[in-house]
């Protein structure tokens, strides 16, 4: 992570958000094939072994003091993609600015569904430095604002997750 961090640069008016990132240089944070063997061994706890699995993109995200991202999905991205991942590489879950997801179909509000299984609007997942949140590419997901100067480093990633070839 420390070799990429010259790749970092503001967003400047191309997200609705003030972060910055590795996200608009032409080459992958790290070689898509050398991530997805690391992440191999996580990967299958999800996805059946019968699959291909591709890094499609990564890049390192960095948060100060003020940097918060917008609710967004990954669904416009050029490529095919169908799933989306976060690895918090430097996040202190008691002053860092949290990573939520947001429930766009607001249908379950219908006839009480929330005040039986209280389900908010946003979600917030319980995470810790290290962990790696793994979710369906279409689903709105942020960062919550940076309040402090611990400078929180998530490495996101995309990946094109389609069905194996049958011999």
């Amino acid at each position: 992570m420390e070799s990429a961090k010259h790749l970092l640069r503001d967003t400047d008016g191309r997200w609705n958000c003030n972060v910055q990132t590795t996200h608009f240089e032409e080459s992958d944070v790290i070689d898509p094939q050398e991530l997805v063997d690391f992440l191999y061994p996580y990967l299958f706890q999800y996805f059946p072994r019968n699959v291909n699995i591709e890094v499609v993109n990564s890049w390192l995200n960095v948060y100060n003091n003020g940097c918060s991202q917008e609710p967004h999905n990954h669904v416009n991205f050029p490529d095919f993609i169908n799933f989306s991942g976060v690895i918090f590489v430097r996040f202190d879950e008691t002053k860092d600015g949290k990573f939520y997801f947001e429930n766009m179909n607001l249908d379950h509000t219908i006839l009480g569904y929330t005040h039986i299984f209280e389900q908010p609007h946003i979600v917030e997942p319980d995470v810790k430095e290290g962990d790696l949140l793994l979710f369906p590419a279409f689903v709105r997901h942020g960062v919550r604002m940076q309040n402090n100067d611990t400078n929180r480093m998530t490495l996101s990633f995309n990946l094109a997750v389609t069905p194996a070839e049958v011999d």
